[in-house]
């Protein structure tokens, strides 16, 4: 997958830390279509003996609730900046106006 790109299903294996094998990292994710294929040894690539004390869960999330708040968030912002362009034509319409007036009396 490029940089940028998100896929809805996903493997995480947490695996315990190993000093030997890993010097930090304990968490492992790897994006895969199917949970047939959510295993340590296609996650971790680390040795079987590794993979003894890991475990590993298929998860998958709907982006459609992810892009139905922006798409709402964004329509907030458009409602917002409309309203935001109809107070300052207000404003400056009245002052206009009176402008007007004080010059026809």
């Amino acid at each position: 997958m490029l940089k940028g790109q998100f896929s809805n299903s996903r493997c995480i294996c947490v695996c315990p830390k190993d000093t030997e094998y890993t010097k930090n990292r304990n968490v492992f994710v790897k994006v895969i279509e199917s949970s047939s294929n959510c295993n340590c040894s296609s996650v971790v690539g680390l040795p079987e003996v590794f993979c003894l004390r890991c475990q590993c869960t298929f998860e998958t999330r709907n982006m459609g609730v992810n892009q139905g708040v922006v798409v709402f968030i964004l329509v907030i912002l458009a409602l917002l900046t409309l309203y935001l362009l109809y107070v300052a034509y207000e404003k400056y319409a009245r002052k206009d106006l009176s402008r007007h007036i004080q010059t026809q009396m």
